[in-house]
């Protein structure tokens, strides 16, 4: 009945099929019910394409994604045996979109919910729409549009996707959203172009599973107890949908399919259940996976400013530079100049940038764990001799680093094992969550002062970490002494935990060797008047000339200002040189 279907819609009209396919049971049914259908046509009516696009995200374990290329690769070498219209597409996600890069060269945590979660577009969406567009834009447009069910067919081509209502209330109500008719529905990414067809959407477990029993093995040669291996006993499959039907579509609870590394489920069945098979390899990628997992969780391994925030700072403080610039210029013009020294005191405490950020908002994964995880995951791919991670991707993650200001190389991230010592975990007004912390070594709550307004205090500590290639976690507040005192200034809050410091003077040698640089030994202090007195001689020699420029005397006002000290008038030209200044006494 079904196959009969099949053979009256693929003769129906010439225009192309794309057959969604994970190579679970599902979707595997419904390729060998087109396989059979393609087989009985004579030669000469196999007139249309037919593809096979499946979803590797590289992230999938070794062996699963062994099984679905091999599965590719098979299609491939049976359609050209047997002189089918068929092709199997292998896609995966690009460098930028790969699982690795964007957790160890970006630092984006793993999601855990729904909210944030930007792996399954990533990895199985973006890659996999790349290739419906590829194969619709070399379609053939020319193609004679049919009346099917009553209606002019105006689609360019039909997607077949292998969905059962038994499967699940969640696909029954997606396929129900979108439906035309029991068997055709509309695709929510491609209305206009792509009619969905879902053949097998009655059957039912049992007829499924006693039609493959009856073959033992695929048209394409793969053996259907291979399949089984794979998924288990009792799977469901991790297939390839349009949007819409994606949230339902990487595993349940009693499936052996899905990324080793997703972190949207507190224990991973999946692996655990390899791991009792007899796949011990599969320890290590537990392992690598539940310390990333810890990792999200702890203070010392996550940013203090979310990248988005760093970027509105950075603007605004460069707004702000820009601004001063021209007033620096403006003011040494300005006749009254004694006036503006007067309220400058006035005007910085009153434009003092205070910083009050006390809430606990961690950023992406600092630098320290991105390297930590990358050395681990190397030294993983080493033990097992599986590939977990593309070389090209490896590259990329350093050259990024290297673009964020890290001075890091390849050589610098050797493959390495390291023991986690346990989270230290916040509360979300920056308090210790007793509950959650597992970190055994002390904890140190260090202050210390700063004169820069919060933005600038931001780039100065992002400046830091790029140069000692480490984050420390901080919040920000501000002493502000009231409008008599006209005085204010910005406190770091900085959170120091670490195996080997126990002591709170060892914690302070270590702040203050990550926070200042080292002092030059020898190296006398600086001479601010004989630094000054050089631009006054400048400034005395300049006005010696009545037809002197102007905006050069403006440009030394500038760096005197800067420096704090006290500017030179403008020479008149009405007045005789008596007017200016004594430059030397001045200082």
């Amino acid at each position: 009945m079904i196959k009969e279907h099949l053979r009256e819609i693929y003769l129906l009209d010439k225009k192309e099929w794309m057959l969604m396919i994970s190579y679970g049971k599902d979707s595997s049914f419904l390729a060998t019910l087109v396989c059979e259908m393609l087989e009985d046509l004579p030669t000469h009516q196999r007139n249309k394409k037919v593809h096979f696009i499946t979803s590797d995200t590289l992230a999938e374990t070794p062996m699963m994604s062994d099984f679905v290329r091999r599965s590719n690769q098979s299609v491939n070498d049976y359609a050209m045996a047997n002189k089918l219209p068929m092709v199997g597409h292998l896609v995966y996600p690009d460098v930028e979109n790969d699982y690795f890069y964007q957790t160890l060269a970006k630092g984006n945590p793993t999601p855990v919910s729904n909210l944030g979660r930007w792996c399954t577009s990533r990895l199985k969406q973006k890659p996999t729409q790349q290739k419906i567009q590829e194969i619709l834009s070399q379609l053939d447009r020319s193609v004679e549009m049919v009346e099917l069910n009553g209606e002019v067919d105006e689609y360019d081509c039909y997607m077949l996707l292998g969905v059962r209502e038994e499967e699940s209330a969640r696909r029954k109500s997606s396929i129900e959203k979108h439906q035309i008719d029991d068997s055709f529905s509309r695709h929510s990414d491609y209305p206009n172009q792509i009619r969905v067809y879902n053949p097998i959407r009655f059957v039912t477990s049992d007829e499924l599973w006693f039609y493959l029993a009856e073959r033992h093995i695929f048209p394409w040669g793969i053996e259907v107890q291979d399949m089984q291996i794979q998924y288990g006993e009792n799977f469901l499959e991790c297939g390839i949908q349009h949007s819409s039907q994606q949230e339902s579509s990487c595993g349940s609870k009693n499936s052996r399919s899905g990324c080793w590394t997703c972190s949207m489920v507190k224990k991973d069945k999946m692996l655990y259940q390899l791991i009792d098979e007899g796949y011990s390899d599969m320890e290590y990628l537990l392992e690598w996976k539940e310390t990333m997992m810890q990792l999200r969780n702890d203070i010392r391994y996550r940013e203090p400013v979310k990248r988005n925030k760093v970027k509105q700072q950075q603007k605004r403080l460069n707004h702000q530079r820009d601004n001063q610039h021209m007033d620096l210029f403006s003011s040494v013009v300005d006749t009254n100049v004694s006036h503006y020294f007067e309220n400058k005191k006035l005007r910085e405490y009153d434009t003092y940038d205070r910083a009050n950020d006390t809430e606990y908002e961690p950023g992406s994964l600092a630098i320290q764990g991105r390297k930590l995880m990358l050395q681990k995951l190397l030294y993983i791919q080493e033990v097992i001799g599986q590939t977990l991670i593309r070389d090209e991707v490896v590259h990329a993650i350093i050259e990024t680093w290297q673009d964020e200001g890290y001075n890091l190389s390849l050589e610098d991230c050797p493959a390495q094992d390291f023991t986690y010592d346990g989270a230290l975990v916040l509360e979300g007004d920056g308090s210790l969550n007793i509950r959650e912390t597992t970190n055994p070594y002390p904890v140190f709550t260090l202050n210390r002062d700063f004169s820069q307004g919060r933005d600038e205090l931001i780039e100065y500590l992002n400046d830091r970490k790029k140069k000692k290639n480490e984050s420390i976690y901080y919040f920000l507040s501000n002493v502000d002494m009231g409008e008599k005192e006209q005085f204010a200034w910005n406190v770091g809050i900085f959170v120091i935990c670490h195996r080997d410091i126990q002591t709170e003077e060892q914690a302070n040698q270590y702040l203050d060797d990550w926070i200042y640089e080292p002092q030059v030994p020898n190296e006398p202090p600086m001479d601010w008047d004989a630094f000054a007195k050089r631009y006054y001689d400048a400034a005395r020699e300049l006005v010696k000339d009545p037809e002197y420029d102007i905006e050069s005397l403006q440009k030394i006002n500038q760096i005197l200002v800067t420096l704090g000290y006290e500017t030179v008038k403008p020479y008149r030209k009405d007045n005789d040189m008596d007017y200016c200044v004594d430059l030397l006494e001045i200082i």
